[in-house]
């Protein structure tokens, strides 16, 4: 039952292709692997979060981050399309799990149902059951074992919305719940460890109080700001303008953020866990191998000389340090050591860029053709494919071609037939599967086999935990 009501990026990514990536992403990835903080962000539906915030922290900061909604949004309006309720629950939890493609994060879910506007969170808990969404939210907590929590909604009804307070007031109640094992020890039962988080904030807006920025100038106390709007140059892109695209995915409820660039300053309110010595939301908060204990300086040593020594125009060159890394990873995890967790973690995350690659393959006769060859770092499927039939005997050859490519407009056979070819247009020339079929009906014929051209090298992409 748990595992139905947590959803993780990584695993709904799986039915689809995967992503190409150049080899400044991939660059941008290796050095998260010597960032280990993790931040969590609560909020009640599937829009509710603050894609620049999310998309900072992935990937200006570094640290792990994620999204917890409790609800799909079920219960809300449809755009797009005629789906509600149910329909719009699953639409809407696509729209989530494509956001956090973009901006990096993860994703997590509540049993929680959308069942439209509430009043006041006594509403809502009525219909939820209190205990059981609670239970959820200290699941999550425990699974994931975040170093700060930021709630988008505060406890006392400014949020407009019975749902919004909700999820404010059980993130409190979680972030003391999650650290007691006393607290669903059930899930102790179940492979679990308590958790205890270090900060709880609350992001201010100024869609509550317009004069926020004077505020937090006067009483600075308690309160961090950050400013969002850096540039990285591996993506290419402002942290914003990556927002304004995840943000733009919430299609079902007619959102379209602008990608801008520039300062832009978010304001961060401490609720609880330990005091600030300084305006940082991690002050205090270990981000590097250190917390791992013994072992952490030589994952340290692995991951810097990985990055020093990566190669822009030959990515590939990296594979044996990669493997190097990654075996460490493995046996630091496998200790008992604090924080061992974070091990296995990275370790997922340092085999990434060799997995992204699928190997795909065809029969011809019953013996397995490989379309693509797997190497970690590039993918090899070459993005304008000319191929090769072959069938026993008679060769024809078809370039399938979406560039001006010098196409020969005809080919002899080993028997001396002609077979006509396609000539190369500029256009991609389709063939549909029916005339394929077809021809391989045919007296004679064999099923076919393709090879691709020269690899070219790029490389591919993907998200956890």
């Amino acid at each position: 039952m748990p595992a139905l009501l947590i959803a993780i990026t990584d695993r709904a990514a799986a039915q689809r292709p995967a992503p190409q990536l150049d080899s400044a992403v991939i660059l941008h990835d290796l050095h998260k692997l010597d960032v280990l903080g993790s931040v969590l962000y609560v909020a009640a539906h599937p829009d509710d979060e603050n894609t620049r915030l999310i998309s900072y922290l992935s990937n200006g900061k570094q640290v792990r981050t994620a999204y917890l909604s409790l609800t799909r949004g079920d219960g809300g309006q449809n755009l797009i399309g005629p789906e509600l309720g149910d329909g719009l629950g699953i639409l809407r939890t696509q729209e989530l799990l494509e956001a956090r493609r973009i901006d990096g994060g993860e994703q997590f879910f509540t049993r929680a149902v959308d069942f439209g506007y509430s009043k006041n969170p006594d509403e809502t808990f009525a219909k939820w059951g209190r205990q059981e969404v609670l239970a959820d939210v200290v699941r999550v907590f425990r699974t994931f074992r975040p170093d700060v929590v930021i709630t988008r909604f505060d406890t006392d009804g400014s949020g407009g919305h019975g749902h919004h307070t909700a999820s404010a007031l059980l993130a409190r109640e979680a972030f003391d719940l999650a650290a007691d094992p006393k607290a669903f020890p059930e899930q102790l039962s179940e492979g679990l460890e308590p958790w205890q988080a270090k900060r709880l904030f609350f992001n201010a807006s100024t869609w509550w109080r317009a004069d926020l920025a004077e505020f937090v100038k006067k009483e600075p106390k308690g309160w961090v700001s950050v400013d969002v709007g850096g540039f990285d140059p591996l993506l290419g892109m402002s942290y914003t303008e990556l927002a304004g695209r995840s943000r733009s995915q919430h299609k079902s409820q007619g959102f379209g953020a602008a990608e801008t660039r520039g300062e832009l300053t978010e304001y961060l309110r401490l609720d609880k866990g330990a005091e600030l010595s300084a305006p940082d939301m991690f002050d205090g908060v270990e981000l590097g191998w250190a917390r791992v204990g013994s072992g952490g300086d030589r994952v340290r040593a692995l991951v810097r000389e990985l990055a020093d020594t990566y190669d822009l125009r030959a990515p590939e060159k990296s594979l044996s340090r990669l493997s190097a890394l990654a075996r460490a990873l493995d046996e630091l995890a496998a200790s008992n050591g604090p924080e061992r967790n974070w091990a296995a973690h990275q370790a997922a995350a340092a085999r990434r860029p060799a997995t992204r690659s699928s190997c795909r393959s065809r029969r011809c006769n019953g013996v397995p053709v490989r379309r693509s060859t797997c190497c970690a770092l590039t993918d090899q499927l070459p993005r304008r494919s000319r191929w090769d039939r072959r069938c026993r005997g008679t060769i024809r050859r078809r370039r399938i071609s979406t560039g001006p490519w010098p196409t020969p407009r005809r080919s002899i056979n080993p028997t001396g037939s002609r077979d006509r070819m396609r000539p190369c247009t500029g256009r991609r020339a389709r063939v549909s599967r029916a005339s394929s079929r077809r021809r391989a009906r045919r007296p004679g014929s064999a099923a076919r086999c393709a090879r691709p051209r020269a690899p070219v090298a790029s490389s591919s992409r993907s998200i956890a935990p």
